[in-house]
């Protein structure tokens, strides 16, 4: 979480040297549309594919049909990602009219540039993907997090040579190179120690195990994604710069924890639930609410500190150059509505690892697919009303209902309830310690700091402090758990 909070930051300062160079014009719209249609990809395949290799490999570990497995693995996923770049690319014309239904023809004609520029990406995913589950059965959790520093790297890199001659057009440059670096590490990492044995992927038993599990997930993780680039079109129908400010606020609000936090926990959980299920011979219920216990109180901090201080955070980052006050006040309303979906992030992902590890991948994905309806409708509806946050509450109220699907699947097939009196109780203090953490940081808004990065430190420790304190008070789960780690490490 350290190494990849550091990785955040400087997609931090790459986005606000974004914001300084293009602000929220037609013409960043335009590069984000494509960007959020191909990373979608991307992110899909990266997502998908390894929980799918961890589950299969950890079974044939150590056994004749290991290499084969890996080797096969590669080259399936390397024409995999042939053919849907190539797709992509004939495809762009088309692609364009869909992804930007309001755009002029100038803006269709460079989104067309734009996807055809970003399609290999595609290819570099495929085989980073098969690397990434390898090498997070082997407990390497850290360089598949890396490709955020070479795409933030070679994009400042790209924006600061390139700015003036060639505008918006050096984005797609710099992000490209990028993510052909961070593939070409995640190869050269894995077969640093493992010999490549050509293999045919064809009537290879683990591959169509792999195939088979791995395909729910696809289908699961893509209508997530699908519900995003429905967000983007939805918002390209609206007034101009929405699209630009809802990708700011999901860079703020979801990348940001979802990436450092989430994330980061689902990957290292994975691997841990497999193992003891296997160890187990089968189904074996997980002591879910202690993890629970232990991060839910962290995103619910992070929620109030968006929703008190979330204003004042998105000024100091961004609001520069062609990033105005306007445009904070519209990312900050969109950060709000996502704010409140983050806990149920969290529980959608930690619940989904555990129907990864006993290889029912089928349950998060239908899911998903009742959680993307009920957006898509709710999108509608309330961007209507509401404008371009609309869109935020939507994602995070569909959420909310498919995390829900997730916890009553979960007591079928564990047999055993996540939601009991005590973890009821244990809801009413956090929400209690919320309340008053809110009326406190309501309090510190009454502040006088002309300075606006003292003011977002003074309220942001207050905030902290309260929130703390209040779970001491309350004596919750997080802090019982603290008190017996800092009692265990007295001991020894």
């Amino acid at each position: 979480m350290v190494i990849v909070l550091s990785i955040k930051l400087l997609g931090f300062i790459k986005q606000s040297i974004l914001a300084w160079a293009f602000g929220t014009s037609p013409g960043i719209d335009v590069y984000y549309t494509a960007d959020g249609y191909v990373s979608m990809f991307g992110q899909v395949i990266l997502a998908a594919i390894p929980p799918a290799i961890i589950t299969t490999y950890l079974k044939i570990k150590n056994s004749e049909e290991e290499k084969k497995f890996i080797c096969s693995s590669f080259i399936l996923m390397g024409i995999i990602g042939l053919i849907l770049s190539l797709a992509n690319i004939l495809l762009s014309p088309f692609l364009s009219r869909i992804l930007g239904p309001s755009y002029n023809l100038d803006q269709i004609n460079k989104l067309t540039y734009y996807l055809i520029l970003l399609s290999p990406l595609i290819i570099f995913a495929s085989v980073a993907s098969i690397s990434s589950g390898l090498l997070q059965s082997k407990h390497k959790f850290l360089q598949d997090k890396l490709y955020g520093l070479y795409s933030s790297v070679f994009i400042i890199i790209s924006v600061f040579t390139f700015k003036d001659t060639l505008g918006v057009d050096s984005l797609p440059i710099g992000y490209i190179i990028g993510y052909f670096a961070f593939a070409l590490m995640m190869v050269i990492l894995f077969f640093r120690n493992t010999k490549f044995v050509p293999s045919s992927p064809i009537n290879n038993n683990n591959i169509k195990k792999f195939k088979k599990a791995v395909l729910p997930i696809i289908v699961g993780v893509c209508l997530v994604d699908i519900s995003h680039l429905l967000d983007r079109i939805i918002a390209s129908t609206l007034e101009p710069g929405s699209v630009s400010s809802l990708y700011y606020s999901q860079i703020i609000c979801g990348d940001l924890v979802n990436g450092i936090i989430i994330t980061s926990i689902g990957t290292v959980l994975l691997p841990d639930f497999a193992k003891k299920i296997a160890n187990n011979g089968g189904k074996t219920a997980i002591n879910l609410r202690r993890i629970f216990g232990v991060t839910i109180p962290i995103v619910l901090l992070i929620t109030l500190l968006y929703i008190i201080v979330g204003d004042k955070f998105i000024s100091v980052v961004f609001e520069r150059g062609e990033f105005t006050s306007q445009s904070t006040e519209i990312v900050y309303s969109c950060v709000a509505g996502y704010a409140i979906g983050l806990v149920a992030i969290l529980i959608k992902e930690i619940i989904s690892k555990y129907f990864y590890a006993i290889e029912d991948t089928k349950t998060p994905m239908k899911a998903n697919i009742v959680g993307i309806v009920l957006n898509v409708a709710l999108n509608i509806v309330l961007s209507h009303f509401l404008g371009v946050q609309g869109i935020a509450y939507a994602t995070s109220f569909s959420l909310a209902f498919a995390c829900i699907i997730l916890i009553i699947n979960y007591k079928r097939v564990a047999n055993t309830k996540i939601l009991n009196k005590k973890t009821i109780r244990e809801m009413l203090k956090l929400m209690s310690a919320a309340l008053v953490t809110i009326f406190v940081g309501l309090l510190s808004t009454m502040l006088n700091i002309d300075n606006k990065w003292l003011s977002l430190f003074v309220q942001s420790i207050l905030i902290i402090s309260s929130f703390t304190i209040l779970l001491f008070v309350f004596k919750t789960e997080t802090c019982k758990y603290v008190k017996y780690i800092i009692s265990k490490s007295r001991a020894k």
